[in-house]
């Protein structure tokens, strides 16, 4: 072998060990939670080592901020900040055979591709190209603002305003009577 040939060799043997110490993305499994900190431990896999608190990754944190913290048992992908493998992310949660995909309570079918749900416990917030289904107790704490009818079990609630605007009394004061007029600011 020519001192040329031994000479790249050696490169190419230092080059994939160099190689080799950059951090690859790693699945592991959700150890530990602190909601507080939203900080998670993870046992790597198929290692079964520990990591130390890691920070979870959110979809956007801020004035608007949408996040949900993995739970202990949750399947995890994490990836190497800045190619470290010690320092790890984790940056979403998957399916897997022990967690599987949830049936949506609105359709009884897991949320198809073209949908999003949101769902926790048997609440469930589904979106769909007909529109936005919310199963469970709806809590509003402001205004709701309609440009449209609003409906109960019943009917529509504008039927219950014709209604009431002319209802009839019986007694003394007989008749049809006018709308009222409110009293309230």
């Amino acid at each position: 072998m020519s001192g040329i040939r031994k000479l790249l060799n050696v490169l190419k043997s230092h080059t994939s060990a160099q190689i080799a110490q950059i951090g690859q993305p790693r699945w592991g499994v959700v150890s530990s939670v602190n909601a507080a900190k939203y900080l998670v431990k993870v046992t790597l896999q198929p290692e079964g080592i520990e990591t130390g608190w890691l920070p979870v990754g959110a979809l956007t944190v801020g004035a608007a901020s949408v996040l949900a913290l993995t739970q202990q048992g949750q399947q995890v992908l994490l990836v190497p900040d800045s190619g470290f493998a010690e320092h790890l992310v984790v940056v979403c949660a998957a399916f897997s055979n022990a967690s599987l995909p949830p049936v949506s309570p609105v359709t009884g079918l897991p949320v198809p591709a073209g949908e999003v749900a949101v769902i926790v416990g048997g609440a469930c917030l589904h979106v769909q190209a007909s529109g936005v289904t919310v199963h469970g107790l709806l809590t509003v704490q402001g205004n709701i603002v309609s440009t449209g009818d609003v409906s109960d079990s019943v009917g529509k609630l504008s039927g219950l305003r014709t209604h009431y605007d002319d209802h009839t009394h019986t007694g003394p004061f007989t008749g049809t009577t006018s709308t009222p007029t409110p009293t309230d600011p």
